[in-house]
């Protein structure tokens, strides 16, 4: 049976261990999964990491599968949603095809797409459902990335070409309801759906967002046999 291989990319600061127990629920449900690191997070080699690199690390990522014949669906968290929108250039199933290649990414979910180099006070504005010790634990988590990687501009739409659906976080205090409702108005024909959760969904019900993930690649694989890509 046709499946697609899953491929994990962090928000800003985060490592990849903050998207195991995603990982863990998506192969329970018998979904393939894999997680990236951003080259930009916790790297003070000069010169400075910044999204090119993340942007380039992706995408070296996705071709090889996509190479390798498979499907892909991306779920990209915060940051990790301009990471993937650069990255995802060229790799739609419907570019690849057009080009006599085989694979490419038939979905990409953004779990609440967002692009803002500082912080202050993580704990409410990722954590706000977790218990305050699990809390505690992903802030200790957390590494820096350069300021420099959001002044990178992203010249690829991707949702023009691929099949996209975002994933919204009611109870964000990131990146609050109302400006996700404004990012999504200007993303064109793109599927939402809602968790009722803080910034880190993954964390606080990973469960939930792995099953929204399998309903989104179900719809990306019917889309990708059919004649709409």
């Amino acid at each position: 049976m046709t499946t697609s291989t899953i491929v994990l990319v962090p928000g800003a600061w985060h490592q990849p261990s903050c998207m195991s127990q995603l990982q863990d629920e998506l192969t329970s449900l018998g979904l393939n999964a894999t997680t990236v690191a951003h080259p930009s997070i916790g790297n003070a080699s000069q010169p400075l990491k910044t999204l090119v690199d993340d942007r380039a690390s992706l995408h070296a990522t996705i071709e090889e599968l996509a190479d390798d014949g498979q499907y892909v669906t991306v779920v990209a968290h915060s940051y990790g949603g301009t990471v993937a929108s650069g990255a995802a250039e060229g790799l739609g199933v419907a570019e690849r095809r057009a080009a006599g290649k085989p694979g490419g990414i038939i979905m990409i979910d953004d779990l609440i797409y967002a692009n803002n180099p500082e912080i202050t006070n993580p704990a409410n504005l990722f954590y706000n459902d977790l218990p305050k010790d699990v809390q505690d634990y992903w802030i200790s988590e957390l590494l820096p990335i350069t300021a420099a990687g959001s002044q990178v501009p992203n010249t690829y739409e991707p949702w023009k070409y691929i099949p996209c659906t975002y994933i919204k976080a009611t109870q964000d205090q990131a990146l609050p309801l109302e400006v996700q409702e404004n990012m999504i108005a200007t993303m064109g024909s793109v599927t939402t759906m809602a968790l009722d959760s803080s910034h880190s969904p993954f964390l606080s019900m990973p469960r939930d967002v792995a099953v929204l993930v399998q309903q989104s690649v179900k719809e990306g694989l019917r889309k990708a046999s059919g004649r709409g890509m």
